[in-house]
């Protein structure tokens, strides 16, 4: 999921927005404390684009997911699954330093298996 900040938006406010109108999830929370960001160029119309991405991560309590038509499918997938569906390696290390923070970093008494 990603989207743009609208003016006034706060980054919380922008993840829920865009997480409410990308796939219907209202029912979530943000994990303090796990934030992570990558940036990149790309040329549009040979003009050199600067984009960064910011990462959250979130608890969702809610099974149905209505995705809008800017995405065709998605997965929940555990750790060893989603290392090896992600194609690019920065989303690879992003996936490991969300499994660090998540073995680290959560009450004892949550669980987490990789």
């Amino acid at each position: 999921m990603k989207g743009h900040k609208k003016i006034g938006e706060s980054d919380e406010d922008t993840i829920f927005r865009e997480l409410k109108e990308e796939t219907g999830i209202t029912k979530a929370k943000i994990i303090k404390g796990f934030e992570d960001s990558i940036e990149y160029y790309f040329k549009i119309h040979n003009n050199l684009v600067q984009k960064k991405v910011k990462f959250f991560l979130m608890i969702v309590d809610q099974n149905v997911i209505r995705l809008s038509k800017e995405h065709v499918d998605f997965k929940w997938l555990p750790y060893k699954k989603a290392i090896k569906k992600a194609t690019f390696e920065n989303a690879k290390e992003l996936i490991k330093k969300v499994a660090f923070f998540l073995k680290n970093s959560l009450d004892s008494h949550l669980t987490f298996q990789i």
